[in-house]
């Protein structure tokens, strides 16, 4: 959004230095301390240190206040005593009364730009240099070696938390990495653009407003641009891995805000316009202005360095649009087409072509050999964003609330409504042009495939106005107590499925082993039957051999009775003979006839146990065949049941296993929410992580300023006043650098040991 034209309520003064000898020395004992005894010493004395801040000395000033130092040498825009006398930064000084004589101001800015002299003889301090080196870097369309610089270890404490979010008034994504930075609120909010991971925030410095944002070309700096309309422009630049803010440029002559500005591709130059309709090119290293450019007759909207760094684009509110050599300032073209805002300015990645977008409309692409218009189209009834991909497709959005994605050769490809409802203000192709960013008037940030619709793949959505980490850690809480909920019902439910299926299994395994066991019994009375049958077949045998034997026996004649023979004409001793043989066959014949009934009663015997053997065989027969019937009866019930029961088995085991996804999204989101939890709480560590590193830098920085100051006041003095002075403030200083050093000591161990709780809270 533009600021609003502010008739300005103070006169802007130049400070740059004083030349050494061209104006008499500004000093503290001379012409400051007596400002501070008549607007300041009420508050700000020994006895009365508001703010921990004692102007009453060099020393107390030299020192500073709680809120670190009040004054950088060289640098008066820098310095805090300027700016809140100057009523540009909050709390304003005097509090009360308005702002003290402009002459004053001005003479204030004189001593801080001439080196904070304390007296005639003082040596000028001289002004910090960066704790960042600026060195040139390589310029190349290729991606650079090793990973693409990703923050680590950032602050994520949000420095404001709005209930909805503002209007994207910046974006812009980093040229080799998933990262995407994104204005809000005064800060600068940095996101993993594939996956919406909040990587870091960046607090935009003296409470403004941030209205343009870039990233080098190597992707290891971010830029960011804006301020307080009508009141304050700065522009900042961030080392993207530390969060390390590497420099700062106020537009200290305009007293407005930044609206547009970028970081050349070699990062040795910076340029910024604004409101003053002028653009302003400036050296990274030294801070120095190297050429003001003044073609604009309107505020100047728009800002872009080529990406071989060689030229730079500028347009206004009026329509104009100027490209100019980035290494002199110099008028390159002066493009004549557009009728109202330049909202949007594009290079393609090779720098020959360069797309313009405006409030009339119309996309306009120049070709950079001539300085010609090579394809006009008329869109979005007002174009407010332009983005280039890597292969040459580039993608806008506008008041018509859509966003278009434009092929190599100017053609329409895509068409959709990203924010229903709302102006586009902000679009861009992610590094890898696979996705792309919307950035719209009501807050919503959204990330989207490129190749594949909103149905088959949701964008993802980026949070402009992210809570505070306790308002995080408090709902993580309560959705981990939701989710392990869902987690143990999920479980319980596999559980109850587990324990039915293995009950069906048991008993498909204990019908599967009867009917085994019952096949193996049917077959053993089948064969038993069998045997049965066949030995009753032998016993009919031989009941009926023992039968035909029998009467065989009985229809056998009996032994015949002996005759006697007629002996009585024979000898006597013939007769006896004959006598005696007679008896002998009588006997035979009666042992034979005994024996034959015995022989009878015997087959009678064994023709009797035969039959009952052959009865009770038979008997059995009709039993063991009963008993095969049932085995076989049962055999066939289980055999009908067994599909029955394994289908259960199957359905079963199917149950478990469409729960076992549930579950396991169950657990994977129980371990998400408490993995994120582990992060936020580790997030919220590493803000104390962060404060303290800061109070440490600081100690360290007022050390080695005591340290330098004793050197110059160990030297000896011009004026005895002065030497009197000196003596004032050497002691202060040797008490102050008595405690000091363990001071920084002590905060270095505390920072250590936040540091080690910090990584043992980091999830593994």
């Amino acid at each position: 959004m533009s600021p609003c034209p502010l008739l300005y309520s103070f006169p802007v003064f130049f400070l740059a230095s004083t030349s050494a000898g061209a104006q008499e020395k500004i000093t503290f004992q001379d012409h400051i301390r007596p400002i501070f005894e008549n607007r300041c010493l009420n508050c700000h004395n020994p006895d009365k240190k508001k703010g921990d801040l004692d102007l009453s000395t060099f020393g107390g000033v030299m020192t500073g206040g709680s809120g670190g130092a009040s004054v950088e040498p060289g640098d008066s825009a820098a310095s805090t005593l300027w700016q809140v006398v100057s009523h540009i930064k909050e709390p304003l000084m005097p509090p009360k009364g308005g702002k003290i004589p402009d002459a004053e101001i001005e003479l204030i800015a004189k001593w801080i730009q001439g080196g904070l002299l304390d007296g005639a003889g003082s040596a000028a301090k001289v002004k910090k240099k960066a704790g960042f080196a600026m060195n040139t870097a390589a310029v190349s369309s290729q991606r650079p070696e090793g990973p693409p610089p990703m923050p680590e270890n950032l602050l994520l404490e949000p420095v404001v938390a709005p209930v909805r979010p503002n209007a994207i008034t910046a974006m812009a994504h980093s040229p080799w990495a998933p990262l995407v930075a994104i204005a809000a609120p005064r800060q600068v909010l940095l996101y993993q653009s594939a996956t919406s991971d909040l990587m870091g925030v960046l607090p935009f410095p003296n409470k403004g407003a941030v209205e343009t944002l870039s990233f080098s070309r190597n992707g290891s700096l971010l830029l960011a641009g804006g301020g307080i309309a009508g009141k304050e422009g700065l522009v900042v630049v961030w080392d993207v891995k530390t969060g390390q803010q590497v420099i700062t440029l106020p537009m200290a002559e305009d007293f407005d805000t930044v609206l547009a500005a970028d970081i050349s591709a070699d990062q040795s130059r910076i340029a910024m316009a604004g409101p003053g309709k002028k653009v302003r090119l400036y050296d990274t290293k030294t801070s120095q202005l190297l050429a003001t450019m003044k073609k604009h007759t309107d505020w100047v909207t728009s800002l872009a360095f080529s990406p071989d760094g060689v030229l730079l684009a500028t347009g206004d509110r009026n329509g104009g649009l100027y490209v100019w050599e980035a290494g002199t300032g110099n008028e390159f073209y002066n493009l004549r087409d557009h009728e109202k805002r330049i909202a949007a300015l594009a290079w393609r990645a090779d720098s020959n072509l360069l797309a313009a977008g405006s409030e009339d409309g119309n996309i306009t692409w120049w070709e950079m050999q001539n300085g010609t218009q090579v394809k006009k189209i008329g869109s979005h009834g007002g174009v407010l964003a332009l983005g280039f991909a890597p292969d040459g497709r580039m993608v806008s959005g506008g008041r018509d609330g859509h966003a278009r994605v434009w092929d190599a050769n100017g053609a329409q490809k895509r068409d959709w409504v990203p924010s229903s409802g709302s102006l586009i203000l902000r679009t861009l192709f992610s590094d890898d042009g696979q996705r792309i960013l919307t950035g719209a008037w009501s807050g919503e940030v959204k990330s989207f495939l490129t190749d594949k619709p909103e149905t088959e793949a949701p964008p993802v959505v980026l949070v402009s106005n992210p809570p505070t980490i306790e308002t995080r850690l408090t709902s993580l809480t309560a959705d981990i107590t939701a989710k392990q909920a869902a987690l143990n019902q999920a479980a319980a439910a596999v559980a109850e499925k587990e324990k039915a299926a293995a009950d069906l299994e048991s008993g498909v395994t204990a019908l599967r082993k009867t009917i085994t066991e019952t096949e193996t019994a049917a077959a053993e009375a089948a064969k038993h039957r069998e045997a049965l049958q066949a030995e009753t077949v032998k016993l009919q045998e031989t009941v009926g051999t023992l039968a035909k034997t029998l009467e065989e026996i009985r229809k056998s004649p009996p032994p015949p009775a002996p005759v006697t023979p007629d002996t009585a004409s024979m000898p006597t001793a013939v007769q006896a003979a004959m006598v005696k043989i007679t008896e002998t066959e009588t006997t035979l014949n009666t042992l034979a006839g005994k024996i034959r009934e015995e022989k009878i009663k015997a087959f009678e015997a064994r023709t009797s146990k035969a039959n009952n053997t052959l009865a009770a065989k038979m008997a059995e027969v009709p039993k063991v065949s009963a008993e095969v019937e049932s085995l076989n009866a049962r055999l066939e019930e289980m055999r009908k049941k067994m599909p029955e029961e394994e289908k259960s088995l199957t359905a079963a085991k199917q149950a478990v296993e469409s729960l076992k996804p549930q579950l396991e999204a169950a657990r994977q989101q129980a371990s998400e929410i408490t993995r994120a939890r582990a992060r936020w709480e580790a997030a919220l560590q590493n803000v104390t992580v962060l404060s303290l590193r800061e109070e440490t830098s600081t100690l360290n920085s007022k050390l080695e300023d005591l340290r330098s100051e004793l050197s110059e006041l160990e030297a000896p003095a011009v004026k005895p006043t002065a030497q009197e002075s000196r003596k004032q403030r050497l002691e202060e200083i040797k008490k102050e650098l008595e405690i000091l050093p363990a001071k920084v000591e002590a905060k270095k161990k505390e920072t250590e040991e936040a540091v080690l709780k910090y990584q043992a809270l980091l999830p593994k």
